[in-house]
């Protein structure tokens, strides 16, 4: 038979896989060979897309953490710009109180500011790169344990969480948390196939970073990096030549970045490491503002209930752990214990485990806290499912990733249905603004050139309204551009006594003081705001009882034309206009 003539063919020449099927077919194959070789990237940037929607439609009002955390990374890059000498010392200091990571990487996403309109949202970049990588290296975790289905399909589990859905939005720790233990779990994954050097080589890099995110992380971290240890035991073998060769690219590299991270941990804690664990001793015993210890036997199984809010949908966790369960039944005597798919899920419930134990053992009940165990509770999860190699259980599990995603995601934007909504409080972008131009305002009249280097007071200590939040608005409008840095203070930490915070006012002689315009009703807050003020809480027992004596005191008086959506300014007497 002659062969297929393609010269009269139109198309031919500018779609040869239109003329001749055998190549489209070997195209095809190519363009899946791409995708699947690119999934780990292209996966995680698509469970993570919404949150950059999210992130452009929000003007909401970041609280006290979030706050402290946007102006430490405003500074840092501020130094780094105009004064990078000084830019180590800024480095080894930030915070004090508390592991700096969240900080050392926001202030490289500062300089986008300008691209996004605010470095609020340049910042909140910064989280979302964590919550993709970590993405990314659960998929390489479980796909070198058991193959692409799982690694989906744990992918999947981890980006359609509520919590981590929820934790897109804001600026904390826990995201870069996170990706220091999902980096655990990916060296935990090839701890029986990859050189021994290369395991030992990224151990140290993942602890590190682990410890620069935040100082509870050996709970997390020690179980994995146990059972990588073990899998080095079991599975101790001789490698090609070849394979040796190109491995120690990957080593090399692997130690470099572990010898900075290693580096920059022992540089932080030498200057800050006694001051952090008081700072944490202090947070875990506290009964009065962060919870109450009811004792171990009952909090026990609220974290337990609280993780699997943080992982699924109501019903969610049932079916999933139903379709594992079956999956796990279906296998039977193909599981074995030297096996590394067993070794990772042991190795991730006892982190569980033991995280849960020690949260139940104190008062603190935070549940963002929860992030870093949520892939160490998807990877079992994909992992038991994958086991039974029944393909009707991995897509029945994948379509409830799918439909979990779905949901919160739609929960994310507010139009999520009722009976589905996540229990995890997963908040839809606030996109009134008014009152964060309100706050701005506040900025513009109380940071001026005269007032640098002294200290204002805030007469309150709202999530909207702080000194946390009004010195995080004036560092990230004015570090680094004209170099003024206004700063603000609160009356206390939860101060009870009015005659405290009243010393505190007059030792810290502010130029201005900011408060809620208490009692004038031509002059009220918005409702939402209003309603907060209306509930009692620990941190705003003496506002009103100073402000009362501000309006009286003659050191103090109203700043014109300050009243304005529910707030208000006076000036010292003092001060210079």
């Amino acid at each position: 038979m002659a062969a297929r003539s393609t010269t009269n063919d139109p198309f031919a020449s500018g779609l040869p896989h239109l003329a001749d099927p055998h190549r489209g077919a070997a195209s095809t194959k190519t363009v899946v060979s791409v995708a699947r070789r690119w999934l780990p990237l292209w996966l995680p940037v698509a469970l993570v897309a919404p949150s950059l929607v999210w992130i452009a439609l929000d003007r909401s009002i970041w609280p006290w953490d979030p706050a402290w955390y946007g102006t430490v990374s405003v500074d840092l890059w501020a130094t780094l710009s105009t004064d990078p000498v000084h830019w180590p010392g800024s480095m080894t200091h930030a915070f004090g109180l508390k592991p700096p990571a969240v900080a050392w990487l926001g202030q490289l996403f500062v300089p986008l500011g300008e691209t996004l309109g605010e470095d609020a949202r340049a910042l909140l970049l910064s989280i979302v790169v964590c919550q993709a990588a970590s993405l990314s290296l659960v998929y390489l975790a479980v796909r070198r344990l058991d193959g692409t289905p799982a690694a989906v399909l744990a992918t999947l589990l981890v980006g359609a969480s509520p919590l981590f859905v929820s934790l897109s939005h804001e600026y904390f720790a826990e995201p870069a948390q996170t990706v220091a233990v999902t980096w655990l779990l990916l060296i935990l994954a090839g701890a029986a196939y990859s050189p021994a050097s290369l395991t030992l080589a990224q151990l140290p890099g993942a602890i590190a970073l682990g410890m620069l995110a935040k100082l509870s992380s050996p709970a997390y971290m020690a179980p994995l990096a146990l059972g990588a240890v073990v899998l080095l035991a079991l599975h101790r073998k001789m490698l090609p030549q070849q394979r040796r060769r190109r491995d120690r690219v990957a080593v090399f590299g692997s130690g470099a970045i572990s010898l900075l991270l290693v580096l920059g941990a022992l540089a932080w804690y030498r200057v800050n490491l006694d001051t952090a664990l008081d700072h944490a001793r202090n947070a875990s015993a506290d009964t009065g503002l962060y919870g109450v210890d009811r004792g171990f036997v009952r909090q026990f199984p609220e974290w337990v209930e609280r993780l699997g809010n943080a992982a699924f949908i109501p019903f969610a966790w049932i079916v999933a752990g139903g379709l594992a369960i079956v999956a796990l039944a279906a296998a039977g005597p193909r599981i074995r214990i030297r096996d590394p798919r067993v070794v990772t899920c042991a190795a991730c419930g006892t982190a569980v485990l033991v995280v849960l134990a020690a949260f139940a053992s104190q008062p603190n009940q935070e549940m963002r806290y929860l992030l870093p165990l949520v892939p160490l509770v998807a990877v079992p999860v994909a992992l038991a499912v994958a086991v039974s190699r029944r393909r009707t259980l991995v897509v029945l599990a994948g379509a409830l990733a799918v439909v979990q995603f779905a949901v919160v995601t739609l929960q994310s934007f507010g139009h999520a249905p009722g009976a589905l909504r996540a229990s995890y409080p997963v908040d839809e972008p606030v996109r009134d603004a008014r009152f964060a131009r309100a706050l701005d305002d506040v900025v513009t009249q109380t940071c001026t050139d005269a007032q640098v280097g002294r200290i204002s007071i805030v007469g309150a200590d709202h999530p909207w309204l702080n000194h946390n939040t009004l010195t995080f608005l004036a560092h990230r409008r004015f570090a680094g551009r004209s170099g003024r840095l206004c700063n603000y203070t609160a009356l206390g930490y939860a101060e009870q006594d009015p005659e405290a915070a009243w010393d505190r006012v007059r030792d810290t002689d502010p130029p201005f003081y900011i408060a809620i315009d208490y009692g004038n009703p031509s002059n009220p807050l918005p409702a939402t705001e209003a309603a907060a003020v209306a509930r009692a809480d620990a941190f705003n027992r003496v506002n009103v009882a100073i402000f009362d004596r501000v309006v009286r005191s003659p050191d103090f008086e109203l700043v014109p034309g300050s009243r304005s959506t529910g707030l208000v300014i006076f000036r010292a007497v003092n001060a210079s206009h």
